[in-house]
């Protein structure tokens, strides 16, 4: 075992830890909508990955409090709690199927008078080639002047006339300038990802062969093969596919042959912590949106 390895499932333990050796009593209020008794077990469920002692308590329809012990630090706690959990799979279009879509932003944006006072150049940075799964990016801060544009009625109108099905979404931000890729995700007629995320069976944070941080999901049965299917026309007409939680774009891996037997590999913008946190959630199952409103910590 490589030493990056050893120190991947160093990681992993000490998060797991937590259930023999606590260091923090959390008391956390959350509230939402309506809390239904499904969110409750899945709730459980996630918490019981870092915590062996959880007490849920449903104070009424919209506020629940929790009670547990954990060594946990603060930040994956409220991923835990407050990560809605919807996981899709949609297949991409690059940017050499959507580069009419994108000359056609591009007028729009122009005859704009709110947004005049940009160029369209200078918010959408094109991608460098057009095999990418991304169609271009824009900086963060210029995400909502962007969004704008997505929803004009015009485009709406031209996506109806064009022989594309998609929906666009933003995808995790870069390291370096904080920029926000664009894709374009195949919906089909009937609106719809090419698979819902109920499909995964077990999730495992885990390291691909290089030391990527990665998780392991598996399939079982009929979901097994239709992932085999997606995977195959993946690879047989080279689109990527989309990892999305939350209607954002986790990562877009490229697929060389189709995946048998159920089992996957997702490595992308993930170090041990998100992997870690993202295998928990995706064990669990999508929860009704979660918001904290209370979070006192003991220090045991």
């Amino acid at each position: 075992m490589s030493i990056k390895s050893i120190v991947f499932f160093c990681f992993i333990l000490c998060l797991m830890s937590c259930t023999h050796r606590p260091k923090y009593e959390y008391s956390i209020d959350v509230t939402s909508e309506s809390v239904e008794n499904a969110t409750i077990e899945r709730l459980k469920q996630r918490l019981n990955a870092i915590s062996s002692q959880v007490d849920i308590i449903k104070k009424n329809d919209q506020e629940l409090s929790i009670k547990f012990k954990s060594s946990a630090m603060d930040t994956v706690v409220q991923d835990i709690i407050t990560t809605k959990g919807d996981l899709l799979f949609y297949e991409t279009k690059n940017l050499e199927k959507t580069i009419l879509v994108i000359s056609e932003l591009s007028k729009i944006f122009t005859s704009d008078t709110i947004a005049s006072q940009y160029s369209f150049e200078n918010l959408f940075y094109t991608a460098h080639y057009p095999e990418s799964a991304a169609l271009g990016y824009v900086k963060k801060e210029d995400t909502a002047t962007f969004n704008t544009l997505l929803i004009r009625p015009e485009i709406r109108s031209y996506l109806n006339k064009y022989p594309l099905h998609i929906k666009f979404a933003w995808g995790v931000a870069d390291s370096q300038g904080g920029r926000l890729p664009l894709y374009a995700l195949e919906v089909g007629t009937k609106k719809r990802p090419a698979m819902d995320g109920d499909i995964i069976s077990n999730a495992i944070a885990s390291r691909t062969q290089i030391g990527i941080p990665s998780i392991l999901i598996s399939m079982e049965g009929l979901q097994a093969e239709k992932w085999e299917r997606l995977t195959r026309r993946a690879s047989e007409e080279g689109f990527s596919i989309a990892v999305v939680l939350d209607d954002m774009v986790m990562m877009t891996p490229n697929v060389s042959q189709a995946i048998q037997g159920g089992n996957a590999e997702i490595s992308g913008n993930l170090n041990e912590r998100d992997a870690f946190v993202l295998s928990v959630i995706l064990n669990s199952g999508p929860i009704q949106p979660l918001k904290i409103i209370r979070m006192h910590k003991l220090t045991l």
